[in-house]
């Protein structure tokens, strides 16, 4: 009889997802792909990644990136403090590793952004170390296959888990590993599993059971704080006034228009620029937007100018805030005409 390690590597050999990181083994691309798809979709990865790499092919490129143009490239996938550590990451492998990732799991784990799930699927992955890679979608599977009726994302049963992973441990646990993710994304998923499809239902203790829609339990989140915001665009002629946000904190050293915490009125003729909602991890961000136009360049204490173009193309202006810019963007096009 096979054992579970066999049934879902001759499943990911029919079954596998066809995804650009995986055309070869190159350690920097595996390693771009697992921290983009930190929060995000595999959809909406795949553009970002191919431009991305066209951009920095190479650790040495990314080392050697100008911050700005980094943040610019890197925009649109959010949580930019990912890809500030893979520049710190890849600054200390051109130091100390001759400008390529670490070939063991031990030593990719010392660099910046990088933990126990990216190093496991690194190390698995490019260099064939026999490591787990642990992340939502196998604990997912894991507390289905076992039957575990605990939180999983308390340590407790992480260690748990992490014992049942092991146990099947095999000599492909790159294969095996990357078998795992596309189960949880195809398969296993959160809502509406496919066990029928499933390479391993007949080892799955909540499939006979009938307890797959009740797994995993997640305790819920602390609810997230709601904040009320006035955006303001200044413009004068083709140019608009931006602001750097702070080194520290949330949407650290992106670039923003004049963002104040509250909900305001303004004294001087403006365009509204409609309501916008904008959902981080722990915030909410209610948004009122104004587009405000002046006959000359007003003067704001670390404000700056900068050409509508420019905007566009150079400064890394945070997902929050896009919606008004698609809406001034709006505004242009149809004024052209």
């Amino acid at each position: 009889m096979k054992n579970r390690s066999q049934l879902v590597l001759e499943w990911y050999c029919i079954h596998q997802r066809i995804l650009p990181w995986r055309e070869n083994k190159n350690p920097y691309y595996i390693w771009i792909s697992e921290i983009m798809l930190q929060q995000t979709k595999v959809e909406t990865v795949k553009p970002y990644f191919k431009r991305f790499i066209q951009q920095l092919p190479t650790l040495l490129d990314l080392a050697n990136c100008h911050e700005d143009d980094l943040m610019k490239l890197w925009q649109g996938l959010g949580y930019y403090r990912r890809v500030l550590n893979m520049q710190k990451a890849a600054i200390l492998c051109v130091k100390e590793y001759d400008g390529k990732l670490p070939n063991n799991y031990q030593q990719l784990l010392t660099l910046p952004g990088i933990g126990n799930y990216t190093a496991g699927a690194i190390a698995s992955i490019a260099y064939n170390e026999e490591v787990y890679a642990i992340d939502g979608n196998v604990l997912r599977i894991y507390s289905r296959l076992h039957d575990l009726h605990e939180d999983i994302m308390a340590l407790k049963t992480k260690k748990i888990i992490e014992q049942y992973v092991s146990e099947d441990m095999n000599n492909q646990m790159g294969d095996y590993n990357q078998a795992l993710m596309d189960i949880g994304a195809t398969i296993c998923t959160p809502l509406s599993p496919k066990c029928k499809d499933c390479p391993i239902s007949s080892t799955c203790l909540a499939y006979k059971q009938n307890t797959v829609q009740l797994l995993p339990i997640k305790k819920r989140k602390k609810k997230a704080s709601e904040h009320t915001y006035t955006i303001i665009i200044h413009q004068y002629k083709d140019k608009v006034l931006l602001h750097r946000r702070d080194k520290d904190g949330l949407l650290a050293n992106l670039y923003e228009f004049e963002t104040i915490k509250e909900e305001m009125v303004l004294s001087e003729p403006y365009i509204s620029l409609g309501s916008y909602k904008h959902i981080f991890s722990h915030q909410i961000w209610n948004m009122q937007g104004y587009l405000v136009e002046h006959d000359y360049e007003i003067e704001k204490e670390d404000f700056f100018w900068v050409t509508y173009q420019e905007m566009i193309d150079k400064y890394s202006i945070p997902g929050a805030f896009l919606p008004f810019v698609q809406r001034i963007t709006e505004r242009r096009e149809k004024h052209a005409t």
